[in-house]
């Protein structure tokens, strides 16, 4: 239901309201993205009725556009800065599980770093990290919580060394939605 532009005249003899305080007049005007979604209702309100008339409301939709405007802009800072965060976090945990790769050679030690490195990356809850390589021991490892599998969902991505595949990463999350695209 889309909130109407309104102008109430005298508050306490509107019959949608309760009335019990000192404003009498309303001036109301929602505020929406370019989408047409609510982002909140930009109100003027007086003690005295009949103060605010239908001309009060052409200037407040004037006063409501470049709200409009930087409440959407002010979303999409909000929105750009929370990704930035994301990906800051993200490239911490990559650089420290870089350092960590670096200081072994053991190859059951590279698969749980690189295991712990993908469930902090994706927010998973559990993964599994398989690895047959030529010359090395074969390496299966999981870590994480159990469950019934009903509830998980996850991804899967292969090891590759140029176009041979060396094994696979899972990782999975017990909340629907965790298996994201980016992930």
């Amino acid at each position: 239901m889309q909130a109407p532009r309104e102008v109430i005249r005298d508050l306490s003899a509107d019959v949608r309201f309760l009335y019990t305080g000192r404003v009498r007049s309303l001036l109301a005007r929602p505020l929406r993205d370019s989408e047409g979604a609510l982002l909140g209702v930009l109100v003027l309100a007086h003690s005295r009725p009949g103060r605010f008339s239908p001309a009060d409301l052409a200037w407040l939709d004037r006063l409501a556009q470049p709200a409009e405007t930087a409440l959407a802009h002010a979303g999409a800072y909000a929105r750009a800065d929370k990704a930035f965060d994301r990906v800051a976090g993200q490239l911490a945990i990559i650089e420290r599980t870089a350092r960590n790769l670096n200081a072994t050679l053991d190859a059951r030690e590279i698969a749980h770093l690189t295991l712990q490195c993908a469930l902090l990356l994706t927010g998973g809850n559990r993964g599994a990290v398989h690895v047959d390589a030529p010359g090395l021991e074969p390496v299966q490892l999981a870590v994480g919580s159990e469950g019934e599998p009903a509830g998980w969902e996850g991804v899967s991505t292969p090891i590759r060394l140029g176009n041979r595949a060396l094994g696979s990463i899972t990782v999975e999350a017990n909340k629907r939605g965790a298996a994201a695209d980016q992930d």
